[in-house]
């Protein structure tokens, strides 16, 4: 004999085995379709197990907050013989209207039901629902890495240069874990440094590829030359600026502060399935210029200097000598 369709029954022993006289599909009811489909000991069965879940069609939801669902809710169906008893010495043709309409309204109650569950966009009883319930469960994990993308904008005191970030230094980004440091001036303080490999310090090692070629000598931290700022050149809060990837994700990239600091492409990449932040290293190109005209005076660097110019010169000179000369 088949299983009642409102009994949650499986295989052996699957299901919950309770009835929900709703229900109008025979097998699993919604949620132990869900957990089925999950590891026992995952984080995500032990999200899914507590799903809310109604009494009346076994459906589940994340914020469901247990009881009747607003279809299955008592006072919003059709009365019943039960609750409205005939008239005493009804006729009997009318008492069988009576029982007919009753009957009807169940008919068209489990029908709608029914409906309802079919047009829902992802169902849990169907893969692409599972598969949803599933990806959605995975997002509620906290990543234990994010994804910063850098770029650079350079500053010589002109509105102009400074208004967009320049294409010459182009992009880069690597995925950072949630324990490291943006910025090395706090572990400076505590003498740690050469313990942690930071944002700022990697980011500006690529940078210097593109600027040592054009301006012989390297940006350096410890000059303040460089800083970190978020996309679209929005500065960070104070006191701020030197703490952990994972507490600046948290404070910048959710709640109310993600209004302003997250740009249309953070919070989720879809090529690494990590949380990502863009960032920006702000070059001071005017302090930098300063910093490169007191080294002229030194005998270190300025020889240094000096040679690279010279070795370009000559370079430059022989390609354009002529094979006759």
């Amino acid at each position: 004999m088949s299983a009642h369709p409102t009994r949650c029954q499986g295989g052996v022993g699957d299901g919950c085995g309770r009835i929900f006289i709703n229900k109008t599909v025979s097998g699993l009811c919604s949620k132990c379709s869900l957990l089925a489909s999950l590891g026992d000991d995952s984080m995500e069965f032990k999200n899914a197990r507590k799903y809310g879940q109604c009494k009346g069609c076994g459906g589940a939801w994340r914020y469901f907050l247990g009881g009747f669902c607003d279809d299955c809710e008592p006072e919003n169906q059709a009365p019943t013989p039960s609750s409205i008893p005939p008239p005493p010495q009804a006729p009997a043709a009318i008492h069988s209207l009576s029982q007919q309409a009753v009957e009807k309204a169940r008919i068209e109650r489990a029908n709608a039901v029914a409906g309802r569950m079919r047009k829902q966009t992802n169902p849990l009883h169907t893969t692409s629902g599972l598969n949803a319930a599933r990806s959605n469960l995975a997002s509620q994990t906290p990543s234990d890495k994010i994804w910063i993308q850098i770029e650079a904008r350079v500053n010589d005191g002109s509105k102009r240069k400074g208004a967009s970030t320049d294409p010459m230094f182009g992009r880069s980004g690597r995925a950072w874990g949630r324990e490291e440091f943006l910025s090395a001036k706090y572990l400076l303080q505590q003498q740690s440094l050469l313990s942690v490999s930071e944002v700022l310090a990697d980011s500006l090692r690529t940078i210097n590829i593109v600027w040592e070629k054009h301006h012989s000598i390297s940006l350096t931290i410890v000059s303040e030359e460089v800083e970190l700022r978020f996309s679209g050149n929005k500065v960070f809060h104070h006191g701020t600026q030197h703490g952990t990837v994972g507490d600046t994700f948290d404070l910048y990239m959710t709640g109310d502060m993600a209004h302003l600091y997250k740009t249309t492409s953070s919070g989720k990449s879809a090529a690494t399935s990590i949380p990502q932040m863009h960032m920006e290293v702000i070059v001071d190109k005017v302090s930098f210029d300063k910093r490169a005209r007191a080294l002229q005076g030194t005998d270190d660097e300025s020889k240094v200097i000096s040679s690279i110019q010279t070795t370009r010169t000559r370079t430059r000179k022989r390609r354009h000598r002529s094979p006759s000369s």
